[in-house]
């Protein structure tokens, strides 16, 4: 499980730097969630897998002072 959760973040890093291909969406996002996956916030909002997905692949940029950290 913390190898799992360690490559999103890794993946994250690197796809809001800028650095990796639009192609490597699927597999490095998309393909580690279930298709029922449910996001909600403390807001109590909902957020489906799909309404993530275009969130997340539209923040695709080149921001270098992105940091993903864990402990």
């Amino acid at each position: 499980m913390r190898e799992e959760i360690e490559n999103l973040h890794i993946f994250f890093a690197g796809w809001f730097k800028g650095e990796l291909a639009k192609d490597s969406f699927e597999e490095g996002f998309v393909a580690r969630f279930n298709t029922t996956f449910l996001l909600i916030p403390p807001a109590g909002t909902f957020l489906t897998l799909k309404e993530l997905q275009t969130t997340t692949y539209m923040q695709l940029r080149d921001e270098p002072c992105f940091k993903a950290g864990y402990s």
